[in-house]
């Protein structure tokens, strides 16, 4: 009876420090002469969203010899700990890497773990944020850019112009400014409300409420890309911000 609680105290000590004196290291070496393309799918598995809610996914493609650098050096930066009996998450957020077609790496961002052919690991979030901020950059290298009090804002869908209007994508902006985004199916409309009142969006439609005035602007919300898009301007007079233009950016100055 002694020897058996021996063994099982030494193989749950063996067991332990496995993860207790686990280092993370980097985990990848991937050599971008041998890549001629590189795809990047990022998935939300949080059901069906609305227009005013997260994406369910986007795409990036890209051939062009220094971006493939770029990515392949950012992931060859991510440490990680090996990780053993990973079973997954059923919903959460994903990114998939497909270098010249074949999925190379996985990560349950949700989880903290990816999968790198047989092998699984925990890797470290700062890197990983930081291979997204390169991939994100990259992206939208020719689009219009977000900035509140001088920190860039990474919505899936870039602001756009119309009629010489900039419109933004309402969740983003909408949770930098901590306000509460809602969006009504039915009515087409995005409210966003917060300690100073709510101002409404009507889809397609050329004007606003104001905590329940109706009020007349220039261009009105649009849908893009199945996104609900807001005028800037309208909102940030609304919640007492400054908007200014420089660089093909726009900047929102909280109040």
């Amino acid at each position: 009876m002694k020897n058996n609680i021996g063994v099982a105290l030494c193989l749950f000590i063996l067991l332990s420090s496995q993860f207790v004196f686990a280092t993370e290291e980097k985990c990848f070496e991937f050599d971008d002469s041998l890549y001629s393309e590189i795809k990047i799918t990022y998935m939300h598995g949080q059901g069906i969203p609305s227009p005013a809610g997260p994406r369910p996914n986007y795409n990036y493609t890209t051939i062009d010899v220094n971006e493939i650098e770029l990515i392949l050096e950012a992931i060859n930066d991510i440490k990680c700990v090996r990780y053993h009996n990973y079973w997954g998450t059923c919903d959460g957020v994903y990114m998939y890497v497909y270098m010249n077609g074949k999925c190379e790496l996985f990560f349950d961002v949700t989880a903290g773990k990816c999968m790198f052919g047989d092998k699984n690991f925990e890797f470290n979030k700062e890197d990983y944020i930081a291979l997204t901020n390169v991939i994100y950059d990259l992206k939208t290298k020719n689009d219009i850019k977000m900035f509140l009090d001088d920190e860039r804002l990474k919505p899936d869908v870039s602001p756009i112009l119309l009629n010489d209007r900039t419109l933004v994508p309402v969740r983003a902006i909408g949770e930098a400014l901590k306000t509460k985004v809602i969006w009504n199916n039915e009515n087409r409309t995005v409210e966003l409300v917060s300690n100073e009142g709510s101002i409404t969006f009507v889809i397609d439609k050329d004007y606003i409420i104001e905590n329940g005035y109706r009020k007349e602007i220039d261009v009105g919300s649009r849908l893009i890309n199945h996104t609900a898009m807001v005028p800037v301007r309208a909102l940030s007079e609304f919640f007492g911000c400054a908007v200014y233009w420089e660089n093909n950016s726009v900047y929102i100055s909280s109040p």
